[in-house]
């Protein structure tokens, strides 16, 4: 899978998205705005896990920081738009 949408499953978790990004370290696309229960945590396995990504929303994700950016910066070099 190269591209998924969850944005608006206001439910998703930290831990949903660990698996998630484990078993589709090939994504270039992922949206998730109004995910609004996720945090660094769950970014940080994400970047981990999916280095290919290129675009991303995280609109209305209100629970990250800096260090998400930081994370995503660092383990995803392919990463041309938020």
């Amino acid at each position: 899978m190269r591209r998924l949408c969850v944005s608006g499953c206001g439910r998703l978790t930290d831990a949903a998205l660990a698996a998630l990004a484990a078993h589709c370290p090939d994504l270039v696309t992922l949206e998730l705005a109004l995910c609004s229960h996720l945090t660094d945590a769950g970014f940080q396995a994400l970047a981990r896990s999916c280095r290919l990504l290129e675009r991303m929303d995280l609109e209305e994700c209100v629970l990250i920081t800096d260090a998400t950016l930081v994370h995503l910066a660092m383990g995803c070099p392919r990463l041309e738009k938020l």
